[in-house]
């Protein structure tokens, strides 16, 4: 670039003459000098002018004090004096006309000798787009220039000012301010012949512009860079929020543009740092579109040579959330009542595509909308009742949302791990068919078969069944409904999206009135953010602490003994069979009657009112007749109303004897009435029953909220009235309950079993005949807690494999990385590329940090009774981070334990890692058997130098070849 000049320069200015439009180009430098050089001239023409010569000249321009002048025109363009003229510019009655003919005379000569104003058309509603545009030729530039700044940063420490290369020609000079944290204040920007524009030139030294050709105010790196980290770790940190506070340490007055150009810095710092990651992604041969999905969790997709085949592959969760909305920007209409309607969209044009491969586009998402769901047997498995019973799959709510809105929240998918893996926009609509659907057949097509948890699976198990786009699928993705009695599901509850969300959901107050752009922008960054920082960082905690848990399953097997002794149950086998028998039997409950069923206990209904009607028209014939004529008309009228109520049920009754094509009306006697009787009565019992359980639900979540930290004082008091309310409602719908179940002979409730949370799961035992079940062994709450305790132990025992295996993936993959990117970091600086390899070597350290203490926990977990695992690594199925061996250290077994090199180091010029501490130090803590971790302590010195070879084994840092190492215990890179 060096040599070629800068087409974003002051342009030169036009000078025009006359009508032929003769122009000269001329800089602005020129300009002056030529302006200078008429000004010098003047004066050396009045120099050599006599007295009475420039007392002749400028007589031409003054007035005779003896010619008669008007000075009204003067007086009228100085405000002294009223013109006569309206507002309307016509001339009043009776005004003077010679001051209206002065008036146009005026007019007409300010209308020649005015300057023409240029009609400005530009428009601000693409503004965005125009600086987008702007930046667009120098991206590649800006790049490359921040790639050099990062590299100058490590080679001379963060602190030390920027220095021009050797040999630089430094072409001009300006000032420029400078906004840093500290201070805000005209800094002197040197720009070199080699910049090709402006905006690379200020990147190479740390300061990112707020305008794409002549910026006059500029960010520092560290200002941004601060920023992101802060709203990353907290959300609620805007923008705003952070500028005041640089104003308050800066003792400076907030502006409202502050903002603005804050944003566009910012935005130019997130795309730079997105082409350098996507840069760095193509030299690692990672640039395929699919690539993170596949290599998204390691304990979830980096298989192993000779490892167990686990089934399912991997466990996923998926749920949608409401609180990221975003306000659509829409004109404000007045109808001709006054009232104000949303009109059209005035949202700014910004043709920015969301950053990276996290989301699932909206065109993608709209091919799998419900209606495409193929129309066919709806009755091809029993029906369980769920998509009936829960809000969130009914499309009264899915398909619903504010108007005000246009993206009404995100749908996530996530593996087990809390990787996110997937994320889709919910526009204009509630947590709708199409987004779940569209999630999954992404999934299946890139990964292939899994278990996905979701909170209305057996609603959408049906509708994945069903459409085009999924039918080929649906053999391979299980969705069921209860983990516990899911083969392979292991103890997951597929409960992580609600965790996630709450952290999540942080964000929504940034994003409610961002535009599209910066809302999924935001979005994305925290994703990233949360995978690596938080994910990956608590992965090893988070495997430790489940299989400590299913260790403690497992230790209660004793308990299940004794429960299958006092049950009188010799086998486990026992409990396969009656979670077949109450499958089965729950199956054939029917949550709601046939329409034929339906019919016929409303004709049932109707012969009882009809009847009851009857009587009481007999009783009116029976009535003696009054002697006051008020009371006679009282009574003749209600005779006469009843009638009509008997006549109009009477009507009915004959509508449904056609309908159903009854002959002979029913008898109280007759098998159908009694038939029709015990179907209403069902139909009642179930009603009440579910009012029972509604009620007990919303008492427990009430209970919940209430107990909540974030929940405040007037809601805690509002949701307490709101509890004794419900106590009052629920004691009567218990109450209903018990007088029905009395007539069908099934079980009597009480308060104190009501209100107990474990009930909610046997509600559907309930719907059971009370005789009809009996008989089972299972109907009894002691032997369905065995039963679950069974399950419990099968499950544990999954987990605690499907465990073994994620940890040897993890170790395996932590190796495997460590070498891949410390080659690449080699090979990219052999060939004469330090700002890559130094990209490489902040991507490496961006995981790399977290490997011991993921090392230091899982070897402090094999020494754990129970413990059935291996941590040393394995050997990856995918040949993708194979590299060659030489020139990388081996294994080492050192005679005496050291910690491990990672948290004792630091970095130093050329991207190599040395030991921070000194040789006592390091001697001290040989003796001491090493060091105890941040969120364990015990007094397990024994085994230490075990863990420290685990260490060096994923690092690669040893070097079993070396006798220096092992003679004095020193550690090499």
């Amino acid at each position: 670039m060096a040599g070629k000049k800068n087409p974003y320069k002051p342009k030169p200015l036009r000078l025009s003459t006359g009508n032929n439009r003769v122009s000269t180009t001329m800089r602005a430098a020129q300009a002056s000098s030529h302006h200078r050089q008429k000004l010098d001239a003047r004066e050396q023409q009045l120099a050599s002018m006599s007295s009475a010569q420039r007392t002749a000249q400028q007589a031409q321009f003054d007035i005779p004090d003896n010619e008669p002048m008007d000075t009204h025109e003067d007086e009228v363009l100085r405000g002294e004096t009223q013109m006569d003229i309206s507002a309307e510019g016509e001339v009043r009655p009776g005004a003077d006309l010679d001051g209206y003919e002065m008036y146009e005379e005026v007019a007409a000569h300010h209308g020649r000798t005015a300057k023409r104003r240029r009609v400005d058309r530009r428009k601000r509603w693409h503004r965005s787009q125009l600086i987008v545009d702007g930046f667009g030729p120098q991206m590649a530039n800006v790049a490359d220039a921040y790639e050099d700044f990062e590299l100058f940063r490590s080679q001379h420490g963060p602190y030390h000012p920027y220095t021009p290369p050797e040999g630089a020609i430094i072409d001009s000079q300006r000032e420029i301010f400078v906004v840093d944290v500290v201070a805000a204040q005209y800094t002197k920007i040197h720009f070199l012949r080699s910049d090709r524009y402006t905006a690379d030139s200020l990147v190479r030294q740390g300061l990112f512009p707020c305008s794409p050709y002549f910026p006059s105010v500029a960010f520092t790196f560290a200002t941004l860079e601060l920023f992101h980290s802060l709203h990353l770790r907290c959300p609620r940190l805007g923008k705003q929020a952070f500028l005041r506070t640089l104003c308050d340490l800066t003792t400076t007055a907030p502006r409202d543009y502050l903002q603005k150009q804050f944003t566009i810095a910012y935005d130019l710092f997130l795309r730079t740092k997105d082409l350098v990651r996507r840069r760095v992604a193509k030299d690692l041969g990672r640039d395929h579109p699919d690539w993170r999905l596949k290599n998204g969790c390691p304990c979830c997709f980096y298989k192993l040579k000779g490892e167990k085949e686990l089934k399912p592959a991997f466990l996923v969760t998926m749920d949608g959330n409401n609180s990221l909305k975003r306000l659509e920007r829409r004109e404000h209409l007045v109808r001709g009542d006054g009232t104000t309607v949303p009109g059209s969209s005035v949202e700014s044009e910004d043709r920015r595509k969301t950053p990276g491969t996290l989301y699932l586009s909206e065109e993608f998402v709209n091919r799998f909308d419900k209606h495409k769901i193929q129309a066919g047997d709806t009755n091809s498995g029993p029906k369980v009742g769920c998509g009936d019973g829960w809000k969130n799959a009914q499309e009264k709510y899915t398909l619903k949302s504010w108007g005000m809105y246009r993206e009404t929240g995100i749908f996530v998918l996530l593996c087990r791990h809390s990787m996110v893996l997937i994320i889709c926009d919910m526009v204009e609509s509630g947590e709708a068919a199409k987004y779940p659907l569209a999630t999954v057949a992404h999934l299946l097509e890139v990964l292939g078969s899994c278990l996905i948890g979701y909170d209305i699976g057996c609603q959408f198990h049906e509708w994945a069944k069903k459409h085009p786009e999924l039918a080929p699928h649906h053999r391979l993705c299980q969705l069921l409904n209860l983990p516990l009695y899911t083969k392979g599901c292991g103890l997951e509850a597929s409960e992580n999206a609600e965790a996630f969300f709450s952290k999540s959901n942080a964000l929504a107050g940034v994003t409610r009135t961002a535009s599209r752009f910066h809302r999924q922008q935001e979005i994305v960054e925290y994703m990233t953010h949360a995978n690596v920082k938080d994910a990956y960082a608590n992965i090893s905690s988070l495997l430790v602490s489940k299989y400590k848990n299913a260790i403690e399953v497992l230790d209660s097997l004793p308990a299940l003994e004794t429960a299958m002794q006092r049950l009188g149950v010799e086998d486990r086998s026992v409990f396969e069979t009656w979670l077949e028998e109450q499958r089965e039997k729950l199956q054939t409950v029917v949550e709601e009657p046939e329409p034929e069923e339906t019919l016929s206990m409303e004709y049932y209904q109707k012969l009882v009112n009809l009847q009851a009607q009857e009587r009481t028209l007999q009783g009116f014939d029976s009535d003696d007749v009054a002697m006051s004529g008020a009371e006679n008309m009282d009574l003749e009228r209600r005779r006469r109303q009843a009638e009509e109520r008997r006549d109009k049920t009477l009507a009915q009754v004959h509508a449904l004897e056609l309908r159903l094509g009854i002959q002979a009306r029913w008898l109280p006697d007759s098998e159908e009435w009694r038939e029709a009787s015990r179907s209403c009565n069902e139909l009642r019992y179930r009603r009440a029953l579910d009012r029972v359980e509604r009620l007990v639900i919303a008492r427990l979540l009430e209970l919940g909220k209430v107990s909540l930290a974030s929940t405040g004082y007037q809601l805690r008091q509002l949701i307490s009235k709101a509890l004794q309310a419900r106590s009052k409602a629920l004691r009567n719908a218990i109450d209903e309950y018990n007088t029905i179940a009395r007539l069908l002979n099934r079980q009597i409730l009480d308060w104190n079993q009501v209100v107990a949370s474990a009930f909610i799961s046997e509600f559907d035992l309930l719907r059971l005949g009370g005789e009809t079940i009996s008989k089972y062994g299972w109907a009894h709450p002691g032997a369905r807690e065995a039963m679950d305790h069974h399950f419990r132990l099968l499950r544990a025992v999954e987990e605690r494999i499907r465990l073994d295996i994620e940890i040897k993936r993890l170790v395996t993959y932590m190796r495997d990385e460590e070498r891949f990117l410390r080659h690449h970091e080699k090979r990219l600086e052999e060939e004469g590329r330090p700002a890559r390899a130094h990209q490489v070597q902040k991507l490496r350290m961006e995981q790399g940090r977290y490997n011991p203490i993921h090392m230091e926990r899982l070897t402090k977990l094999s020494k754990l009774t129970g413990f059935t695992g291996d941590i040393t690594p394995g050997e990856a199925v995918s040949s993708e981070r194979e590299v060659p061996t030489d020139n990388i250290p081996s294994p080492s077994n050192p005679t005496s334990p050291a910690p491990p090199i990672s948290l004792l180091s630091d970095v130093r010029q050329g991207g190599e890692e040395m030991a921070a501490a000194s040789a006592e130090e390091l001697a001290t803590l040989a003796e001491a058997g090493g060091y105890e971790g941040d969120d364990e302590t015990d007094d397990e010195d024994e085994g230490l130098g075990k863990a420290v070879e685990q260490i060096l084994n994923v690092t690669g840092d040893g070097d079993e070849d070396s006798p220096e190492q092992e003679n004095d215990g020193t550690i090499d890179d």
